[in-house]
């Protein structure tokens, strides 16, 4: 009962919060929410991601961390008034089978994307087959208005393997958006990762996305990047290329950095990520706040 009235007050400090600073915010192209870490990695923590950020990239890596943990996110989009909003819950402590659930609400008028609104839910679920090898899957459920194509009404699911190669190298394989919902926005997509940890250090990562859905044709994503460590200190960069296309059909590129402290009970990140080849040139903006109730 403590741990629960505490979640709830940290859900709405977070919540208020959140809505707080939603003047300064920016929503991606698609109607997702990026974690933070992945984010200033240049998308490549797949192989990686812990407890939260699972639910978004990799549900199966929820297991690697047992921890009951709160977290909250923002992103922005520099001078627009363009945002998304995120809060959700991860519980891998209380059983075998983790779970986590995650609200994400985005709002954009811009030229970007002709203007959205609406919100977006997911639940998700790992379980380890054993010591080295974890299986997830998740649901998410969309209700977002576009402005120029009507509404996406719709649900969908993802299912991820997430693999302990050896000591140091852990590799995974997602599929994403496996319920055909009708919508670029939710394309059908698969992604594979490896990373590297180097204890102590460094951790070094790279994801391939395959997207069949956004495009006419099969398009492809590279992210590449790492972490460095110090205490509870992490810096982080990354680089991504392909999939986005401007209004001239030209690939774009895109350098990531981001910082953080993350203490035993309480965590905050940032990040920064650039858009290389684009006019104007792109700026978003994202800083995420974790609460870990029990570890």
């Amino acid at each position: 009962m403590r741990k629960l009235y505490i979640t709830t007050v940290i859900f709405i400090i977070l919540t208020i919060l959140n809505f707080g600073l939603t003047s300064v915010c920016y929503a991606l192209e698609t109607i997702q929410f990026e974690p933070v870490r992945s984010f200033s990695a240049g998308g490549a923590y797949r192989a990686l991601a812990l407890g939260n950020d699972a639910i978004f990239v990799n549900a199966a890596a929820m297991e690697q961390q047992k921890s009951y943990t709160v977290e909250g996110g923002l992103g922005w989009f520099k001078k627009r008034d363009d945002y998304y909003i995120n809060v959700s819950i991860v519980d891998t402590k209380t059983s075998t089978l983790g779970a986590g659930i995650s609200y994400t609400y985005l709002e954009d008028q811009k030229e970007l994307t002709g203007g959205r609104k609406g919100h977006r839910i997911d639940l998700a679920l790992s379980y380890p087959l054993s010591t080295t090898m974890f299986i997830g899957g998740s649901i998410k459920y969309f209700d977002v208005k576009l402005t120029n194509a009507g509404t996406v009404d719709a649900a969908s699911a993802d299912l991820s393997l997430f693999y302990l190669i050896a000591p140091q190298v852990t590799g995974s394989i997602i599929g994403y958006n496996l319920i055909n919902s009708g919508s670029k926005s939710m394309p059908l997509s698969m992604a594979t990762a490896i990373a590297y940890r180097w204890p102590q250090i460094c951790n070094f990562t790279f994801d391939w996305l395959i997207d069949y859905a956004t495009y006419k044709h099969t398009s492809f994503e590279y992210m590449t990047g790492v972490e460095y460590y110090q205490n509870n200190f992490v810096i982080r960069g990354g680089y991504n290329f392909g999939q986005q296309r401007d209004t001239q059909n030209r690939n774009l590129h895109s350098i990531s950095l981001g910082i953080g402290w993350n203490g035993p009970k309480i965590g905050i990140d940032f990040g920064y990520r650039q858009m290389v080849n684009d006019e104007p040139r792109r700026h978003r903006f994202m800083t995420q706040l974790s609460f870990t109730l029990d570890s």
